[in-house]
């Protein structure tokens, strides 16, 4: 009778410590948050195409297919009692070199304020790779 009270406590404490070893076990870098400013930005039904600038004021090109959006990003309106003179901005939520989720701020929520755009054939070509490549990459 004891041998069989050793053997469930055991199996007991090993199914009770396991998922905390794991949690433990597992070294996850923080979430971090990085803010850019944005110049322009192009909407369509295909996605959203904008210019934003690094911390060396280096203007870059982002494509944001619309696939993405809700996944990946979203459109945020800031709220009204904030000063707007700064937007739009980008919030990148990253961890490590990872993009996880990008808020664009804006005036206004979602592509409204954006331009409209009829991309070429060269910005498709863009967002193609993107959508493929199932994730977003952003130069600093």
């Amino acid at each position: 009778m004891k041998v069989k009270q050793a053997i469930i406590l055991i199996t007991l404490i090993v199914c009770l410590a396991t998922p905390i070893i794991v949690i433990l076990a597992q070294e996850e870098e923080p979430v971090t948050l990085r803010t850019l400013t944005v110049d322009w930005y192009e909407a369509s039904k295909v996605g959203v195409k904008l210019q934003y600038r690094g911390f060396d004021n280096t203007p870059y090109i982002l494509y944001l297919p619309r696939s993405f959006e809700k996944k990946y990003y979203r459109f945020v309106r800031a709220p009204r009692e904030t000063a707007q003179q700064g937007l739009p901005i980008l919030i990148i939520r990253m961890r490590g070199k990872e993009v996880l989720f990008i808020d664009i701020y804006t005036q206004f929520e979602g592509g409204k304020a954006a331009r409209i755009a009829k991309f070429d054939d060269k910005d498709i070509e863009k967002f193609r790779e993107v959508e493929s490549s199932g994730r977003i990459e952003i130069k600093f």
